[in-house]
């Protein structure tokens, strides 16, 4: 996840405090030692604000379905326009095979991701 615009806060009732940002915002904030810091983790977006008020509301545990039948673990985070599955980085790519293979469409955010599995390339051209 190496957004410096990607930021999330929760806190549980027993106050456990969760801060969820891109790797490049870690290099600015300056955190001290004691605080735990978890890296290489990628992202993938639901962009619900794209789809059609019909289809929005069964996209999102369409796509868990699939991610969880390809034995992936998942964390998500949703907001008004969107919904941002979290996976360790090394998983990223059998996310998106797993995605494709469903018949879902992945594009690239800002930068290019890693590239796609070759039998899925040759599959889906």
């Amino acid at each position: 996840l190496r957004s410096k615009d990607f930021v999330c806060l929760s806190r549980t009732p027993d106050r456990t405090l969760s801060v969820v940002v891109g790797e490049a915002f870690l290099g600015q904030a300056g955190l001290p030692r004691e605080v735990a810091v978890e890296r290489d983790w990628a992202a993938l977006r639901l962009d619900t604000g794209a789809l059609g008020r019909s289809v929005a509301p069964g996209a999102l545990p369409a796509l868990a379905q699939v991610l969880e039948d390809a034995r992936l673990e998942a964390r998500m985070v949703s907001s008004a326009d969107g919904d941002v599955f979290l996976f360790r980085a090394r998983q990223l790519p059998q996310a998106a095979a797993a995605l494709l293979r469903a018949g879902h469409a992945i594009r690239p955010a800002r930068r290019l991701c890693t590239a796609m599995p070759a039998e899925l390339a040759t599959r889906n051209a």
